[in-house]
């Protein structure tokens, strides 16, 4: 049905939630899943950005976040993307432009839209700015 489904991921616990239904929802569709992990950029100062988590780290993020999808048979790729932590959801939305996808799936802890403002949302971003349909899965364990 959207041929090609994103998927933002980053191991946290509302990420894997979001992961469980892009799995259920990819198998009953027939769909393929791009799992997107931005591994993050920081910058301390003069030396420009660095990346937040080792590439190990960063790889094993991402093979957490497509194992799901393998292990129900699902076509699945892993991207791998640096970026600065403020742009997840523009690089997410980017990806999932450039590869043709119908759907974008993210998590979300469940925060206000005043929080969100504040302390910044993927996810919120995401459906903002994204003319791409986003299927947003809340994590119901933290609230």
């Amino acid at each position: 049905m959207f041929g090609t489904i994103v998927l933002g991921f980053d191991e946290s616990h509302h990420a894997e939630r979001a992961a469980g239904k892009a799995v259920d929802l990819a198998k009953a569709l027939g769909d393929r899943v791009i799992v997107v992990h931005v591994q993050p950029l920081v910058n301390p100062g003069r030396g420009g950005p660095l990346a937040s988590e080792e590439p190990a780290e960063a790889h094993h993020v991402l093979d957490a976040g497509t194992a799901p999808f393998s292990a129900a048979g699902v076509e699945v790729t892993g991207h791998l993307q640096r970026g600065p932590v403020d742009r997840v959801g523009e690089i997410l939305i980017d990806i999932a432009h450039n590869e043709g996808a119908g759907l974008i799936v993210v998590g979300t802890r469940g925060r206000s839209d005043a929080a969100s403002m504040v302390f910044g949302s993927v996810a919120h971003h995401v459906i903002h700015h994204s003319d791409i349909p986003v299927l947003v899965v809340r994590d119901t364990e933290t609230h």
